[in-house]
């Protein structure tokens, strides 16, 4: 069986390889609307904050619209193994 960070190595590369899976899970698994796409794309995950601080995320797809691929939607993908009650 493999390890936990194996796990979530795993998950990031499928959003990395099908970024569309990220609008899918939106939609299907959390019954949230996600628009009418014509791409997603894989963007760089770090996130900034006005006061620095180290924040990166698993994956950031955004959701492309239109003939001009205007971003419509961005999608923070996040991997996690399980519960954890201190998280709110």
């Amino acid at each position: 069986m493999a390890s936990g960070p194996l796990h979530v190595s795993a998950a990031r590369e499928l959003f990395k390889n099908r970024p569309r899976l990220a609008a899918e899970m939106v939609h299907d698994a959390l019954g949230h609307p996600v628009p009418a796409l014509t791409e997603a794309r894989v963007e760089a995950s770090d996130l900034t904050e006005i006061v620095p601080s180290n924040c990166r995320a698993d994956g950031i797809v955004v959701l492309l619209v239109g003939e001009q691929q205007r971003p419509a939607m961005a999608i923070v993908v996040e991997v996690q193994l399980g519960v954890d009650p201190d998280k709110p």
